[in-house]
């Protein structure tokens, strides 16, 4: 039995990849930088800083980079959830 088959290989060679479960994905809807730029409402270069920085999470699909619309909306959520309260 080939080894290899067992343990999948990270698709980039980044120590912080992580590979995830393909039955999760596949109900996830999936973003490009221009929906998730009319989604927060922000420009392209401040969506590019946050997924270089790692405050997104994203995906290179071919050609393309694509974001998780869940995740980003949890982020989303998040964030403001620590600002109301570190405010009380």
């Amino acid at each position: 039995m080939n080894p290899s088959k067992k343990n999948p290989k990270p698709l980039f060679n980044e120590p912080n990849t992580t590979l995830i479960d393909g039955n999760i994905a596949k109900d996830e809807e999936w973003m490009t930088t221009e929906d998730v730029m009319q989604h927060l409402n922000l420009s392209k270069s401040s969506v590019y800083r946050l997924r270089v920085n790692k405050k997104i999470p994203a995906y290179k699909l071919g050609g393309t980079i694509v974001y998780p619309k869940s995740l980003i909306n949890k982020i989303l959520l998040n964030s403001a959830l620590n600002n109301m309260n570190s405010k009380f």
